[in-house]
């Protein structure tokens, strides 16, 4: 009987070291959990704080921003120097503009004008080309079809001068009475040819003599006019 008793102290006595240790064992596993999670805790609260620190510096530094900004907008000087400024730019915007629109109408005025110039001169050049081309087809046209009796009176009176004692008034009474009878035979040659007759319808087998007044010759000879007919 003694010896179940001393069985069972000893029994009691091993559970109760034993349960001495487990909860010591517990003690030290609740106190090192309890420093890790104040360690923890106190770490985000020291980065918490410095977060909220520096929310605190923009917020900061934005009210100082935004109170500048309103003394700014709301300073009339500042306003004005805005748009005094915005004024001179676009003053300055719109003078290149116009500065180069009447450029580019001078270079353009320029160029018309000298194109005109251009052109006026070609048709000038062409007109006095065409003039001359003109006259000189003229001046052959009066070679070619000249008055036959005006190449007679030269050729005959170039060899039969007139008189030199005779006057115009002596002349002019015997305008008609008076004549000078000039050879058609001498220039029989050039009438055909301009009539283009033959030498048997030649005026020359007919009237050998052309009657002409001295006063006409005399005009005529004065003035180097062609007779009338």
């Amino acid at each position: 009987m003694s010896s179940k008793l001393e069985l069972l102290e000893q029994r009691i006595a091993d559970l109760e070291a034993e349960n001495a240790k487990i909860k010591e064992e517990y003690d030290d596993l609740e106190s090192e959990r309890i420093i890790e999670e104040n360690a923890r805790r106190d770490a985000e609260n020291a980065e918490h704080k410095v977060r909220i620190e520096e929310l605190e510096k923009n917020s900061a530094d934005i009210s100082a921003e935004n109170s500048e900004l309103k003394a700014e907008l709301t300073s009339p000087h500042l306003v004005t120097q805005t748009s005094s400024q915005w004024k001179r730019e676009m003053d300055t915007f719109l003078d290149e503009v116009y500065k180069k629109r009447v450029s580019d109408e001078i270079r353009q005025r320029n160029r018309e004008k000298k194109l005109l110039r251009e052109l006026a001169t070609q048709d000038l050049s062409s007109v006095t080309q065409e003039k001359k081309s003109q006259s000189h087809k003229n001046r052959e046209a009066e070679n070619i079809v000249r008055d036959p009796v005006q190449t007679i009176m030269i050729d005959h009176f170039s060899k039969n001068p007139l008189p030199e004692d005779q006057d115009d008034d002596s002349l002019v009474s015997a305008e008609v009475s008076i004549s000078t009878a000039i050879p058609l035979t001498h220039v029989s040659s050039s009438l055909d040819d301009f009539f283009g007759i033959g030498p048997e319808n030649s005026p020359a087998s007919s009237h050998p003599l052309i009657p002409i007044p001295h006063v006409l010759i005399k005009i005529f000879l004065a003035k180097e006019i062609c007779v009338p007919n």
